[in-house]
């Protein structure tokens, strides 16, 4: 096995911190969205990723690892999840989720999944950006 080859199974076998998760005719299939450790995602600096899916499935949730509000406070704030056509800009669909993001079991954040109202269908043959932004 090639380095490129181990690198291309360890894309595609272990989860990152954010993962799509996808409807593929009933099996669960996940998007890896690459995340550096310690990003952070503000008002000013949203976090953008753009990809192409491999095949047309539904997006049902998106799973987030570690989210953590700095300071970590009982403080409510809002996560944004949107997901945008790369080429026109335009709104594929949004999400959001309201919580304290602290550190109540885990000191480097809880993990959330946002579900996605409606199970969007995303085409193979575009690409979209994915922009977490939040109001804090």
């Amino acid at each position: 096995m090639t380095r490129i080859a181990a690198s291309e199974w360890i894309y595609e076998n272990i989860e990152t911190t954010i993962n799509l998760k996808l409807d593929t005719n009933g099996d669960l299939e996940t998007l890896h969205v690459p995340y550096g450790y310690g990003q952070t995602v503000t008002i000013d600096e949203p976090f953008e990723y753009t990809f192409t899916p491999k095949s047309s499935d539904p997006i049902y949730a998106i799973q987030i690892d570690h989210v953590l509000a700095v300071p970590a406070t009982d403080e409510i704030h809002t996560l944004i999840v949107n997901v945008k056509d790369a080429e026109t800009d335009e709104s594929v669909f949004s999400s959001a989720v309201q919580l304290p993001f602290n550190s109540n079991s885990d000191p480097r954040g809880e993990d959330y999944q946002i579900p996605i109202a409606g199970m969007p269908t995303l085409s193979p043959d575009k690409e979209y950006k994915v922009v977490f932004s939040t109001d804090a």
